[in-house]
């Protein structure tokens, strides 16, 4: 599986309940919609905590794809002029200029697994 993350930062003037609002409402439906590659979609709104800076963006969403060639195939397409559909909506609610784009290879740990196998070294 491939996995991206989109860091998205709300466009001026919109709050962080209108912006989650329309993501959802709106965005969420087209994008599956017409990324036909995806498998997995999923946003992870940040949530201001009173001590911490802002981190700069306001969602980071994750899109999976079952190989390479679906990523690419579906980066063509969304960031190409067939894209604009995409493209359009997001600029109602998106401050464009400043999302970022990365590839990862995610690596999950057992929790349970590593919390037993340190206990029972030092048992």
């Amino acid at each position: 599986m491939i996995k991206v993350l989109l860091f998205v930062k709300r466009k001026d003037g919109l709050s962080r309940e209108e912006f989650r609002a329309r993501y959802e409402s709106g965005h969420v439906p087209l994008a599956i919609a017409e990324l036909e590659h995806l498998r997995r979609y999923a946003r992870n709104f940040v949530r201001p905590v009173k001590g911490l800076p802002e981190p700069g963006f306001d969602v980071v969403t994750e899109f999976w794809f079952e190989d390479w060639e679906a990523w690419k195939a579906t980066s063509a397409y969304a960031l190409g002029e067939t894209g604009r559909t995409l493209a359009e909506d997001e600029a109602v609610f998106m401050d464009r200029a400043s999302m970022r784009f990365v590839v990862v290879d995610e690596h999950v740990s057992d929790v349970d697994a590593v919390r037993a196998s340190a206990s029972a070294g030092s048992a």
